[in-house]
């Protein structure tokens, strides 16, 4: 079995302990908007994205939706351009921005990079030995709710400590097509725009970043993480020069 089973179970214990006293007393509400959030790393002859759904039904979505990827360029580091020239320059940098599937995830995975190890379990480890997950009883699906909100905040981790991680998780880009100088928006967004379930509408919410100048710059690194109990992240920022 691969080894991102036997590396998680570990943290996967700890944070089922931790929780478990909280959820059995919250009722869990879903939001009416799924939200993702985007970063940018600027590095003179590239720009790294990162991004980040900002609640696990947001996860959930873009694991399976997708996420789109939009570039705008607002200067040339010369002059700024005319609104004409703006709406001109957007391009579609990827709208096939999301997991990859376990047997491609398998055969390229880094056994030396916990964190993507710890990724790759966040999606395909099989977690639920560890906590009885009976829906048809409450302390099920206390248990259910339990085990999704860790491989949430794992996969969110993961993704903040290796790149290789992110991007194989779908959620990070490098564009090196970006010119040094050049000013930039870039754009995330789910690859639909409403979303029904059951008698529900969940709203899509996407977010874009602003790129002053492509020079180098250290990306504010979401450094910690609290699931509340809504399924939402809050989140701290430093400054890591990991990328």
């Amino acid at each position: 079995m691969i080894r991102y089973i036997k590396y998680i179970s570990l943290l996967f214990v700890f944070c089922a302990l931790t929780t478990a006293a909280a959820q059995s007393s919250s009722k869990k509400s879903g939001p009416d908007t799924l939200a993702v959030k985007i970063l940018a790393m600027p590095a003179g002859d590239s720009i790294i994205l990162r991004w980040v759904p900002t609640s696990l039904e947001a996860w959930d979505f873009g694991n399976s939706s997708g996420y789109t990827l939009r570039r705008t360029t607002l200067s040339d580091g010369v002059r700024k351009f005319s609104s004409q020239e703006i709406e001109a320059s957007t391009i579609l940098l990827s709208d096939e921005l999301r997991p990859m599937s376990e047997p491609n995830w398998q055969a390229s995975l880094n056994q030396d990079d916990n964190w993507e190890v710890l990724a790759a379990g966040t999606l395909y480890g099989e977690i639920d030995q560890y906590l009885e997950v009976d829906e048809t009883s409450p302390a099920g699906l206390v248990n259910r709710d339990i085990s999704r909100q860790n491989m949430f905040a794992f996969a969110f981790q993961a993704s903040n400590h290796s790149m290789n991680a992110a991007k194989k998780l779908g959620l990070a880009y490098v564009d090196d097509t970006a010119e040094a100088g050049f000013q930039y928006v870039y754009t995330i967004l789910f690859n639909t725009t409403q979303l029904k379930s059951g008698n529900m509408y969940y709203y899509l919410e996407a977010d874009r970043t602003l790129v002053r100048e492509n020079v180098w710059q250290p990306l504010p690194e979401i450094d910690s993480i609290s699931p509340t109990f809504k399924d939402s992240i809050k989140s701290s920022f430093r400054i890591l020069n990991q990328f």
